[in-house]
């Protein structure tokens, strides 16, 4: 109630105000901190409602105009919630959620200033830089990026921009072991957003080409090669990433690239290619592109494609014994070879009853009993008890009203001396089967 009133006669702005606000911020972490100064456990939510009241009144400086005073505000809540951050364990991200509402307000500040050629512009994008390399930041570099990136909204001058790009230069020489390739990337990218708004469109470009190393440019290359039609440079692009990722051991960017080049071969109408790459990115287990190989195919032709892939499939390691196998199977109504996945793998029964149960109902029955009385066996806390439970009642919902009365009267029997797993079995005999 105090803090609530204070609040409400401080004045937005000054230093004055500045230091008020950081008293009542400070005054609410130690109501909840201990002598050393760090949080309880769970008490995060309740140290941060001064930070929290205190944001308001940089909402409220915002909507009377007045940027630079809320900007101010916002870097004081971050300044304390940083330092809070490294005092408290922050289970449910109240502290990291205060952060994150600071940095996306002092963006969309910049974004404000930055149209304007107030004076109020230099002296952001001088505190925008001051907040950047601020030391304690040197673990969290995503922080003083993202202050550098605001900073390219509200910097204007020869000599800014000079600043700025030394500024970045000298971070990226100091993150370059620890954090080299992310920070790497992430500087790149800012210094490609700074290149396009100041020199143009002939440096932005010549700037893609000269970090085509990084996938993110390398995609921007591929994208602009796109919109000019010009399949043939993007398709040199996107197989030159295949083979440096492939070289390197990125599966993951390997794939993409062939996912980019298979939009290529789209938008040049190469089917057969199409057909080709579909199918590879379908063995690799990218279920989307089965669908996609399935339908470059006619009717009549396809069953023969299918019989086709499912061999390859065959011969890859593993590749009859995941999900992506039994999706496949599911999407062609394939139930005999599905029926013999379950032969093989009991525990699936419970997944893929509702395809099968028509067909083979009493060899469904007699794998759901098998996969319960395993299951039970094994069984010796409530929750396993449950587990077991919920099966028989899944198979009742397969129509196995009979084989689940008589399995639950062989439970029973089996394990009278189990009085949790009674219980719980007594509570399926509600369900309505009756003993």
């Amino acid at each position: 109630m105090k803090q609530a009133l204070t609040l409400k006669f401080i004045d937005v702005g000054g230093e004055e105000s500045l230091s008020q606000y950081k008293q009542i911020i400070q005054a609410s972490i130690k109501k909840y901190a201990d002598r050393h100064g760090v949080v309880a456990y769970g008490d995060e939510a309740y140290a941060v409602t001064g930070a929290q009241r205190v944001m308001d009144k940089a909402y409220e400086a915002i909507q009377k105009g007045e940027q630079l005073q809320a900007a101010e505000i916002l870097f004081l809540v971050f300044d304390e919630m940083r330092d809070l951050l490294g005092s408290c364990h922050d289970p449910d991200g109240d502290v990291e959620v205060l952060i994150e509402d600071c940095l996306d307000s002092i963006h969309d500040i910049s974004v404000e200033l930055g149209n304007s050629d107030s004076k109020e512009r230099e002296i952001l994008f001088k505190r925008l830089l001051e907040e950047s390399v601020h030391p304690v930041l040197e673990g969290r570099s995503e922080w003083g990026l993202s202050f550098l990136d605001d900073a390219i909204n509200v910097m204007a001058t020869d000599a800014e921009i000079k600043l700025w790009s030394a500024l970045l230069d000298d971070m990226e020489n100091k993150n370059g072991t620890t954090y080299s390739t992310y920070f790497s990337r992430h500087a790149a990218e800012l210094k490609y957003k700074a290149v396009q708004k100041f020199e143009g469109v002939d440096s932005a470009t010549e700037f893609i080409q000269k970090h085509l190393d990084m996938p993110e440019f390398r995609e921007k290359a591929i994208k602009a090669a796109l919109d000019n039609q010009s399949y043939d440079k993007a398709l040199e692009l996107v197989k030159q990433g295949e083979q440096i990722d492939a070289e390197k051991k990125l599966p993951g960017l390997v794939h993409k690239w062939k996912v980019h080049r298979y939009e290529i071969y789209r938008l040049a109408h190469q089917l057969e290619q199409q057909k080709q790459l579909a199918e590879e990115l379908a063995l690799e287990e990218d279920y989307s592109y089965y669908l996609i190989l399935k339908g470059l195919y006619d009717q009549d032709a396809w069953p023969a494609v299918y019989e086709g892939f499912l061999n390859k499939l065959k011969d890859k390691k593993g590749g009859r014994t995941s999900g992506f196998y039994t999706a496949v199977l599911v999407e062609e109504g394939d139930n005999p070879r599905l029926m013999e996945y379950v032969r093989n793998n009991a525990w699936a029964v419970v997944n893929y009853y509702p395809y099968l149960v028509e067909d083979y109902t009493e060899e469904v029955f007699q794998w759901f009993t098998q996969v319960i009385t395993e299951a039970a066996a094994n069984a010796t806390k409530r929750k396993q008890y449950q587990e077991v439970c919920k099966k028989i009642h899944t198979l009742i919902q397969a129509g196995g009203t009979d084989p689940a009365r008589k399995l639950l009267k062989q439970l029973r029997g089996d394990y009278s001396n189990r009085p949790a797993f009674l219980d719980e079995l007594e509570r399926v005999d509600t369900t309505g089967i009756g003993r």
